[in-house]
């Protein structure tokens, strides 16, 4: 069991560092994550709400790639620490439930 986790929990890691290193506006950066979880609390709306949010974020480029979700409603979720130079943000990533891809942050 311990060994499924880990490696749900890399997958998770993977797919956000590939969407950080597509859509943030720099390259020099490094990142921690939290543990994965799940939540069924995040609708449409609330994701459509993070993405609008999301396109004001400095730290982003002004087109963020986002991927889809099959089954809205049912996400993974992961906190990241991204340090650039001095500054440090933590985001909430969510990922569709097979985590293939970043639907929202926050």
């Amino acid at each position: 069991m311990l060994l499924f986790s880990c490696g749900k929990q890399h997958k998770a890691e993977s797919v956000v560092k590939a969407f950080l290193d597509e859509n943030l506006v720099v390259s020099d950066y490094s990142v921690s994550f939290a543990g994965i979880d799940s939540t069924s609390y995040i609708t449409d709306s609330i994701v459509g709400v993070m993405k609008k949010a999301a396109s004001t974020n400095r730290l982003f480029k002004k087109s963020i790639k986002y991927g889809e979700s099959n089954v809205p409603g049912k996400y993974i979720y992961t906190r990241a620490e991204i340090v650039n130079g001095k500054d440090t943000v933590t985001q909430t990533f969510y990922l569709d439930k097979e985590m293939t891809c970043v639907i929202a942050f926050k």
